[in-house]
């Protein structure tokens, strides 16, 4: 995503004119040291590891950056850096999972670990609710890994992040796992991600209705071509979908796993057969990534 194209101490200096006359005391105080926290923040694109918050024992002073958020709301004199977060959402789709429309702003680094960032534009992701909700406040660390930052880090170079595998049992059973050829740092930080936004579980089902939608193409291919002719389909549409969204967007790893696997395209497509999500079996299957009616 491209980094918002704001004046940030100009939108700290609006913000601290709208504060009530005690908070406006406690950040003038602050404003230097925010504004050369802002300049590190950039310098280092908000790698966690690498900033330090200037307040960690002023509870006064970080209430006092917090409650600016609260001018970014609809209505605010700020509003203006929300609506520009979602509006840069690539494709208005939430960047940290690709799943779903993004409705909600999610502090990079948590306003109540770093308050100086609350109303940083960059510090600002428009995402989707489930990943707001899993990513909560948690920030990684140098050894485990961290999430990836949506207006910092280019990954466009590397490798696929995911892959995926397709098998058949009482049906296609999906799963999604992060590409281990990709390198360590890399790899660290797109596991960390996976891992805690529980991707492996959100992307089978997100599966779902994307398979259902195109089941028609696979029976297709298969009478024409075979099992290879099934194969072709789903590059075919993975390679489209990859044009549009690029390598490491999630479907593209899905269709590249369906046209590996090669009890999906012997025939084993057959068990998507379930036009609409409301048929599917409600078993547990479905929570594991399995799509189509049970055997009988």
């Amino acid at each position: 995503m491209p980094k918002p194209a704001r004046d940030n101490e100009s939108d700290y200096r609006l913000a601290l004119s709208r504060r009530p006359s005690a908070e406006q005391v406690t950040l003038s105080y602050l404003q230097e040291r925010v504004f050369e926290a802002y300049r590190k923040y950039d310098e280092v694109g908000g790698t966690p590891h690498l900033i330090k918050s200037i307040v960690d024992d002023d509870e006064t002073g970080s209430q006092a950056l917090q409650s600016t958020y609260g001018l970014t709301y609809p209505g605010k004199c700020l509003a203006e850096i929300s609506e520009q977060a979602f509006a840069a959402a690539p494709y208005e789709l939430c960047p940290m999972c690709g799943r779903v429309t993004p409705t909600t702003i999610d502090h990079f680094l948590p306003k109540s670990k770093y308050p100086e960032f609350s109303l940083l534009s960059t510090n600002l992701v428009p995402v989707c609710p489930d990943c707001n909700r899993y990513k909560s406040t948690l920030t990684g660390s140098q050894s485990d890994g961290r999430f990836f930052h949506a207006y910092y880090d280019d990954i466009s170079q590397e490798p696929p992040l995911l892959k995926s595998k397709a098998t058949v049992e009482r049906g296609v059973i999906l799963s999604f796992y992060v590409n281990d050829a990709l390198p360590v740092a890399v790899y660290r930080n797109a596991r960390y991600q996976f891992d805690r936004l529980r991707l492996g579980k959100l992307y089978p089902k997100a599966s779902v209705p994307e398979l259902l939608e195109r089941y028609d193409a696979f029976p297709l291919a298969f009478a024409s071509g075979g099992a290879d002719g099934v194969a072709r389909e789903a590059r075919r549409i993975g390679r489209k979908i990859e044009g549009n969204l690029g390598r490491h967007y999630w479907k593209v790893a899905l269709y590249e796993g369906l046209a590996q696997s090669r009890s999906f395209c012997d025939g084993g497509f057959a068990l998507l057969e379930a036009k609409t999500p409301s048929r599917l079996p409600s078993s547990g299957l479905l929570e594991k990534g399995a799509i189509g009616r049970p055997a009988t």
